[in-house]
Order: structure tokens, then C-alpha cells, then sequence
């Protein structure tokens, strides 16, 4: 299935869920939020949350530093 991810588009397997697709891509979790098509998803709802045929998810990861 297509999906867009970060403004790229991207095949993914159909009926992975958001918290699946974030462990294939190996991303820590902590830290990250995920809007899935122009709506904040919250991560209680990751495992839940089916993703569709040109969905668009923006994944951003938060970074320290100092």
C-alpha cells in the first residue's frame, strides 16, 4: 500500500498499524509524535491505528543537545 511519510512516498505492507511501521523502521518510540493525515495521533493509539492506502503520517523525533 502507498502511504506518505514525512512528505515521501513510501510502500508499506498492507494493515500495519502506526506503532508496527515505527518498530520496522527501527525508531525509538521515546520522544516521538505522530500526526497521521494533518491530525495529532495519540501514542496510547499506535498499536490501534490501522493505516490506509494514501494515508499521510508526519513523524517527528525530538532531539537534546546542549
Amino acid at each position: 500500500m502507498k502511504l506518505t511519510i514525512n512528505g515521501t512516498p513510501c510502500d508499506v505492507r498492507d494493515g500495519v498499524t502506526v506503532e508496527e511501521l515505527l518498530q520496522e523502521r527501527s525508531l525509538d518510540t521515546a520522544g516521538v509524535i505522530v500526526e497521521l493525515n494533518r491530525a495529532l495521533l495519540a501514542s496510547a493509539r499506535w498499536d490501534t491505528a490501522d493505516l490506509a492506502e494514501n494515508d499521510c503520517l508526519e513523524i517527528v523525533s525530538f532531539v537534546g543537545g546542549g
